[in-house]
This record gives structure tokens, sequence and C-alpha cells, in this order.
């Protein structure tokens, strides 16, 4: 007791007996020394209790403590699965909203792609509508200027005929005057033949001693002067039908010419060119002792003689040519008319009234043509 007292815990009641009497001395003495005995481990139960009081205390505020982390973590699981499903659903709305947003934008390039496409066409159709109608203008300007020049053409070629009228009507009249020239002279060969051929025959009836005496060839005897009056005769009937040629020739040649040029301008359009440029410049004219070889390209057949010098003399139309080229065009004519221009480039020789090629040209017999066709 005074141990308790010491450690300043209160002392025990008194210890009552089963009678219900407080004991004696000796039973409180012996009851004392008992429960002197038991203190201690009443003291140990009732640490224990306390102990056990305070964990069972410690262990349900832990369990309340538990309740309330798992009724928080409970709210907070549903609020974070809520958060995570509204989450997921605003993905899905964005990701539903981007992808409506894309086909959006898909339908709009394509819409922009089509209505490109349909301007680039409608642009393209324009321009060819455009094309079109400027080669159809085109193609219209051109028919009316080929119909004006087509016009302006036959408006000049009626001009022209009309201009050419009276040309047309004396190259006919020409013609025809030609014609009746040729049949004249024809009839006058014939006639001078017929004449000569009277004439020839008729000296035997004529007095053979007038013909002696006319003729001083026919001194000789009568045999003589019957030859000489036959030769005579045949002399002047080939002198006769020669001049007669040579007109005839002549009448032709210029029949042939005014033919030409009739032709030419009775509306043939023949393309031709002028006289210079189909034959070239004509020569120089001659000179004393004129050289037209002189500066031929196939050189000159009078070999290294100068340029003046002509050993046939002052007239370029004797010289014979060179080689086998001929200059002389035989069975031309220019006694009436000058050479044809069919002949080619000629010049006429006023003594024995025939055509001549121009130097460089030579005569196949009925025109003149470059030298160099004759020496292929």
């Amino acid at each position: 007791m005074a141990h308790m007292e010491e450690a300043g815990q209160p002392s025990p009641p008194p210890m009552i007996t089963s009678s219900g009497h407080a004991p004696g001395a000796a039973e409180a003495g012996a009851e004392a020394a008992l429960a002197i005995d038991c203190q201690p481990f009443m003291a140990d139960i009732e640490e224990k209790k306390r102990q056990i009081q305070q964990r069972q205390d410690q262990k349900a505020a832990l369990d309340a403590q538990q309740r309330l982390v798992d009724e928080n973590y409970m709210r907070f699981s549903g609020e974070l699965a809520q958060a995570e499903e509204e989450a997921t659903r605003e993905r899905e709305e964005q990701e539903r909203q981007r992808k409506a947003a894309e086909e959006e934008r898909i339908r709009q390039e394509e819409e922009a792609k089509m209505w490109e496409e349909l301007e680039r066409k409608e642009e393209e159709e324009r321009r060819q509508e455009e094309a079109r109608k400027r080669a159809e203008e085109e193609a219209e300007a051109e028919a009316l200027l080929a119909e004006r020049r087509r016009q302006e053409e036959e408006a000049a070629e009626q001009k022209a005929i009309q201009q050419a009228c009276p040309l047309c009507r004396a190259m006919r009249f020409q013609r025809h005057s030609g014609f009746i020239l040729i049949a004249m002279v024809k009839s006058l060969a014939v006639a001078l033949s017929v004449t000569a051929f009277a004439c020839a025959m008729s000296t035997d009836v004529m007095d053979m001693d007038n013909i002696l005496a006319a003729d001083a060839e026919c001194a000789v005897g009568q045999e003589c002067a019957l030859n000489a009056v036959q030769k005579k005769a045949v002399v002047a009937q080939q002198q006769a039908e020669d001049s007669v040629e040579k007109f005839a020739a002549a009448v032709e040649e210029g029949a042939g010419d005014v033919a030409a040029e009739a032709q030419v301008s009775s509306g043939q359009k023949a393309q031709t060119v002028s006289d210079t440029e189909k034959w070239g410049p004509s020569p120089p004219p001659p000179t004393a002792a004129y050289n037209p070889y002189w500066n031929h390209q196939y050189g000159s057949p009078y070999g290294q003689m100068p340029p003046g010098f002509n050993p046939y003399g002052g007239s370029p139309y004797g010289a014979p040519g060179f080689g086998s080229c001929l200059n002389k065009i035989e069975g031309s004519s220019c006694m009436v008319f000058s050479c044809a221009k069919s002949r080619g480039p000629t010049t006429c020789n006023t003594k024995d009234y025939f055509c001549y090629c121009h130097p460089g040209f030579c005569s196949d017999g009925k025109a003149c043509v470059p030298a160099s066709h004759m020496y292929r």
C-alpha cells in the first residue's frame, strides 16, 4: 500500500468477504498480503486493456480512415471514369469533327477542282469558238479578197481584150493578107515558071539571026546560040523561083509571127519572159572589123586574134561560127517582116534577108539554140 501511495496510485478499496462483512484484522492482514501480491498483475492487466483499447481505437480510426479513403477512392474512381468517359467522348467528338472537317475540306477541294475544270473547259471552248470564228472570218476575208481579185482580173482582162480588139482585127487582117499574099506568090511562081518555060520553048520560032546578033556568046554558030538561050531561060526560071520562094518564106515568117502574137494577145496567158531574160542581151552594133565571138565562153574561132579582127569583113553576119555551129537559119526570111520571135535571138541581115543567130547560139535549121546544146 505504501508502495502504491509512493507511486502516486490510490489505495485499493477494502476487501469484502463473501459474508458481506468487512474482514477482520486477521482477515484483513491476509487479504492485504494477497492484495499486495495481485496489484502488479492487475496493473499489467489494466495496461494491457488500455493498450488493447488503444489499439482498437487506432484500428477503428484506421478503419474509418480506410473507409474514408475507400470512399474517396471510389468517388474519385467514378469521377475519374466519368472524366475518362467524357474525355473519350470529347476525343471521339473531336475526331468526328476533324474527320468531318477533313471531308468538308476534301469536298470543297474536289468542288473547287470541278469548278476549275469546268472553267477551263469553258475557256477552252471559248478559245476554240473564237479561233473558229477568226478562221471563218479570215476564210471569208480571203474568199472576198480572192473574189475581188478575180473580178479585178476579169475587168482587167476585159479591158485588155477591149483595148486589144483593134489590134486583133488588124492582126487577123494581116494574117488573112498574108495568106492571100502566099496564094498570090504561089500563083505568081506558077505563072513565071510557065512563062519561062514558054519563052524557052518558043526560041525555035524566033529569029536566030537576031538572037545571034544580040548575044555575043553565041557568035560561034547556031547550035551554040540555041544552047545559050536554053541555059539563060533555065537560069531565069531558077532566079524567078528563088525570088518567089524567098518572098513566100518572108510572108510565111510574118504570118507565123503575127499568128503567134495574136494568140498571145487573144487571152491566152502564157508565162513568158522578155527576150533579154530568155536569150540574154543583144550584141553591140557592128563596127568595122567586128568579131562577135571574141569574148565567147567557148573561145574565139579566130584564135588569138584581137577582139576587133574579123577575117570575114565588117559584117558580123558573114561569120560562119565555130566548129559545126552555123548561125544562118536556112529557110528563114526577113524580106517583108522581121525575124519571128519563135526563132530565138536573131538578127535580120539586110544584105541577103536571112535571119542569123546571135553569138553564143547556133542554128538547127529552124531556130537558134544555145551553142552548148550543139556540143553535148
